[in-house]
């Protein structure tokens, strides 16, 4: 059985690391999409948590040793992160329109 991973890195080794980043946006954007008031409540600085800690979980999970689990949750860590910086920058580029 081919797992979503193994057929992403099949294809190219950046896409698994992108539906990291895609699904933990996603994950945020539809929070704040229904309930908003209680994630405007969050310091920014923790805003950006949620999104971090969803993606490592999903690449944590991908693991099939300790080892590998722990380096996969870290990328997925990273992923988190790209996905608030792509937020972050598709809102400064709306703002110059």
């Amino acid at each position: 059985m081919t797992t979503v991973r193994t057929y992403l890195d099949s294809l190219d080794p950046r896409l698994w690391p992108l539906a990291l980043a895609l699904a933990a946006g996603a994950l945020v954007w539809a929070w704040r999409r229904w309930h908003l008031a209680s994630f405007d409540r969050l310091p920014r600085a923790v805003q950006a948590l949620p999104a971090v800690l969803v993606a490592a979980a999903l690449g944590g999970a991908s693991g099939s040793s300790l080892v590998q689990m722990v380096i996969e949750a870290a990328a997925g860590g990273a992923s988190g992160l790209l996905a608030i910086g792509g937020h972050h920058a598709g809102k400064a580029m709306r703002r110059e329109d």
